[in-house]
């Protein structure tokens, strides 16, 4: 994959693909987590929510190993009692979030945005109901394109690492990073991009991220760089 075709991939599975050896596995298991996010109303049960959430504080820390794992096992109980085709998109979502969670096979972190895609598409229309092909193939691609925006923002460009400068990690600009990262709410962005450019940061790239629409997510590359997180 070439610098240009990362910038407009809209097939994230390619792109995650890519991306092994390039970013950490924290990286992966929080984009398996944004893709999960994506879909939180269809995840209904609150193991499977509760997988999501061990999986993100199992990438800072803040979760065992034994925690994150009894958290996946949960999730997959979940997926296992979900019966029927009609129910198959709920089914999906659930086995999302086991992989998201899932340590003892790390590779399953890869599989969780390929479960949220199939679950979207077979929400648009079930297989057998006729004239939803389309809707089917739209809603698909939706989902593909706004996962590979995720993985941008996670990712960043692999081409072109940013080096954080000490300069700019002043109080306001750390501060304001901190609270995004921990509230997930990353509508201050564009805040944080004056804030930086304030502390004499003018790489266009950084500052065209956090002024752009998004979305943003845990993970986020500037948000990381900022806090030192790999």
């Amino acid at each position: 994959m070439t610098e240009a075709e990362w910038l407009v991939a809209t097939d994230p599975g390619s792109m995650q693909l890519f991306a092994v050896g390039r970013i950490s596995w924290r990286k992966h298991r929080l984009f398996a987590c944004a893709c999960c996010r994506m879909v939180w109303e269809q995840l209904t049960d609150a193991r499977s929510r509760s997988a999501v959430e061990v999986a993100e504080r199992y990438v800072d820390g803040f979760a065992t190993e034994e925690e994150c794992q009894r958290a996946a096992d949960e999730a997959f109980e979940v997926e296992r009692s979900i019966w029927g085709l009609e129910q198959n998109a709920r089914k999906a979502v659930a086995f999302a979030a086991f992989d998201a969670a899932n340590l003892e096979d790390r590779s399953r972190a890869f599989q969780a945005q390929g479960s949220v895609i199939y679950a979207v598409a077979f929400l648009a229309g079930l297989p057998w109901e006729a004239g939803k092909q389309t809707e089917r193939r739209a809603a698909k691609e939706g989902e593909e394109r706004k996962q590979a925006e995720l993985l941008r923002c996670i990712v960043g460009n692999p081409f072109r690492p940013v080096v954080t400068d000490s300069l700019w990690l002043t109080a306001p600009v750390v501060t304001l990073a901190r609270k995004m990262y921990d509230g997930r709410d990353f509508t201050p962005m564009p805040i944080l991009a004056d804030a930086l450019e304030e502390a004499g940061c003018d790489n266009l790239e950084v500052l065209s991220h956090c002024r752009s629409t998004g979305p943003h997510v845990r993970g986020c590359w500037v948000v990381d760089l900022i806090l030192g997180k790999s």
